[in-house]
């Protein structure tokens, strides 16, 4: 990616006139999206044995999660979608992997898929559940069957982030918004204020319900970069193409380069 998808710009005083411009900028994406419901979507051949099928998923849910994102956006509520702000960095990274690399890279995210439900069903089992054996067979033959397609790249989300041109940058930003989608210290001091030490307050803090939105602007901004590359990848490999134009215009917009590139390797 020329530019990474990395939002920093002061809304009021750059690309949006405010929160609310970029909340309307976020939802004019998603209505080009909901137009094209129940249209067949068309892939490129060569993704139609590959990654097709889970980029046009992944765009499909990223939109799904901006739904979510813009509500709490509404109500100066963005900390609580920490968690979707990081998920639609994994689909916009995730579907540039599975773009640039079709068939090998779905075929290790599949293996990968495989390898983590079969240690649900054996932790399943190891506690005492019934009625696992027979899909822990099935599961291990599949494996068997599918060795070769493991890769690092298929495995971790930092090695996917770090094959691709910029992607280190986004897997930093993955990491940082990782502190609040679990119960970590960063989350509790989120809803905690620093206040003098006294008598009567020891530790000097305060607790504050409504918690800190010092990063309302950027984390939407992020997340609707996001949208847009995860809509650039299926648009990549839809046929027709039909959002190329309107893509392209949204993204200048909003200051984002979509070029996708895989590091080179010596």
């Amino acid at each position: 990616m020329d530019v990474p998808p990395i939002f920093n710009a002061p809304a009021l005083h750059e690309r949006f006139k405010d929160l609310a411009g970029m909340r309307a900028f976020a939802q004019q994406i998603i209505d080009w999206w909901d137009r094209d419901r129940g249209r067949d979507f068309k892939m490129k051949t060569e993704y139609v044995q590959g990654a097709g099928p889970i980029v046009w998923t992944y765009a499909t849910h990223a939109v799904e999660v901006m739904r979510v994102v813009l509500r709490q956006s509404e109500l100066g509520r963005m900390a609580v979608v920490a968690s979707e702000v990081r998920l639609m960095i994994e689909l916009g990274m995730t579907s540039i992997w599975l773009y640039l690399q079709p068939v090998p890279a779905a075929k290790a995210l599949l293996h990968e898929t495989l390898r983590q439900h079969r240690a649900t069903v054996r932790d399943a089992i190891a506690v005492g559940h019934d009625g696992f054996e027979e899909l822990l067979k099935r599961l291990d033959a599949e494996q068997a069957e599918n060795d070769g397609d493991s890769s690092p790249t298929g495995k971790s989300f930092e090695q996917r982030c770090r094959a691709i041109d910029g992607g280190l940058e986004m897997y930093v930003m993955w990491r940082l918004y990782s502190r609040m989608s679990h119960a970590t210290g960063n989350l509790a001091d989120h809803y905690l204020l620093e206040v003098p030490i006294s008598a009567e307050n020891p530790l000097g803090i305060a607790l504050n319900p409504d918690g800190e939105e010092d990063t309302h602007e950027s984390s939407l901004g992020l997340a609707i970069c996001m949208l847009l590359v995860a809509l650039k990848a299926c648009d990549l490999i839809d046929a027709e193409g039909r959002r190329t134009t309107q893509i392209r215009t949204a993204a200048k917009k909003i200051g984002l380069g979509l070029d996708f590139k895989l590091i080179a390797t010596e």
